[in-house]
């Protein structure tokens, strides 16, 4: 028996479902109010970050400030490239996707080893839910970017094998 494939274009996972626009817009609202919130509370209660980071300074909230207005700004062209059908749009957000969970992981191996005693209890999980929640919006954008723009072209995977 063949281990069916993980590619949704070939139709033999849940990910039909999963990868459909309501979702992949449901995500990106979700995504931008968590940052909006975020940013907010970066804003309004700056200690909300020292408890997360032992010994946040300043430059460590104007690199976060940046790093959230950046987010915001993607996750408006997710939300925008699936209204307006934008493919450049959504394949910015995937790359701007990837470029941040490497970057997460960057920053939780250099935190781990490097200085784990700045990284604090609160700091570690929200490390781990952020990169999780991350993938998660990953594969269901990315499962919808594959089902809507790459089905009709010849990167259609026609070589798996018949379940």
């Amino acid at each position: 028996m063949a281990v069916p494939s993980m590619d949704p274009r070939t139709g033999g996972t849940c990910c039909n479902l999963i990868s459909s626009k309501f979702f992949s817009v449901v995500m990106g609202w979700v995504q931008l109010i968590f940052w909006v919130v975020g940013f907010f509370a970066l804003i309004f209660k700056p200690s909300s970050v020292s408890a997360v980071v032992k010994n946040a300074d300043t430059t460590t909230m104007a690199i976060a400030g940046v790093q959230i207005l950046i987010s915001i700004l993607f996750s408006v062209f997710l939300i925008l490239g699936l209204h307006k059908n934008r493919k450049a749009y959504i394949k910015a957000w995937c790359v701007y996707c990837v470029v941040y969970m490497v970057l997460i992981v960057l920053s939780f191996v250099v935190n781990i080893f490097v200085q784990p005693q700045n990284l604090g209890f609160r700091g570690f999980f929200s490390l781990v839910i952020c990169f999780l929640l991350h993938v998660m919006f990953f594969f269901v954008v990315r499962g919808y970017y594959l089902m809507t723009y790459c089905n009709n072209s010849n990167q259609l995977v026609s070589n798996q094998p018949k379940v």
